[in-house]
């Protein structure tokens, strides 16, 4: 199995603070093409922010993230239960669950092993959602500098992972009976360059940079660059591209 991978617990607080939220349209598109609403898992629920929209049509959702921190962060609601548990091994019944999804963390997992685990899980006729995003985009300017940023300043320090999201999780395992998908919006932010540091700040690469190069914050000379550009207290639109992989056990 594969070892288990916590880049996220020094940035747990952060990460609630500054990641972007999914847009309500994508998990509406999730409910189109899912038959029932009793029970819900969401792996990799970090700091819960699928399980919570979850929370509002299912009778009973759980959260698993091997992140104790992430969970303690997590936003509660009576009918969800958070886990500490890895995606690919879990102690749940077979077939017990109607929904499975997982948002930005799959390409975390062991993927072999949680493509058989979720298919023991989900019930027949149930559905499977994976979705994510990918560098985001503001105009031709601003992208140029982000993606510099992005490829040359931090590149070498993104985990292997990353490529899997990259690729939009189109060659994964996935035993399921795929559903084309279409008919939802792109993830849209307003912000200025403070929330933008702290974004970018959540990135595993620039953890990985900052334990290298304690002395340099590649993000605050980023900032220093963009300053200019963005303009120092103003906002502005963020779009990030939203991919979602969705399939049902049939």
């Amino acid at each position: 199995m594969k070892q288990v991978i916590d880049r996220f617990t020094t940035t747990s607080s952060t990460y609630k603070k500054f990641r972007p939220k999914y847009p309500s349209s994508i998990f509406e598109y999730i409910y189109q093409n899912t038959k029932n609403f009793e029970t819900a898992l969401d792996c990799g629920t970090g700091n819960g922010q699928v399980a919570i929209h979850l929370s509002k049509k299912f009778n009973s959702v759980i959260g698993i993230d091997i992140s104790k921190n992430q969970i303690n962060n997590a936003e509660s609601q009576k009918n969800i239960w958070y886990i500490e548990s890895r995606a690919e091994v879990t102690q749940f019944k077979d077939e017990y669950f109607d929904l499975i999804t997982v948002g930005q963390a799959l390409h975390w997992f062991d993927l072999e092993l949680f493509n058989k685990e979720a298919f023991r899980l989900l019930k027949k006729g149930g559905t499977i959602a994976c979705f994510g995003y990918n560098l985001f985009k503001v105009n031709d300017e601003i992208d140029e500098m982000i993606n510099y940023f992005y490829y040359d300043v931090i590149g070498p320090f993104w985990d292997q992972e990353r490529k899997i999201l990259e690729e939009e999780y189109k060659n994964v395992p996935f035993d399921f009976e795929v559903i084309s998908n279409e008919g939802y919006v792109d993830m849209t932010v307003n912000w200025d360059l403070e929330q933008l540091y702290g974004f970018i700040h959540t990135w595993t690469s620039v953890q990985t940079y900052l334990k290298a190069n304690p002395t340099h914050d590649p993000v605050q000379e980023l900032m220093e660059n963009l300053k200019n550009i963005w303009g120092e207290n103003t906002k502005r639109e963020v779009k990030f591209p939203i991919f979602l992989k969705l399939g049902v056990k049939g």
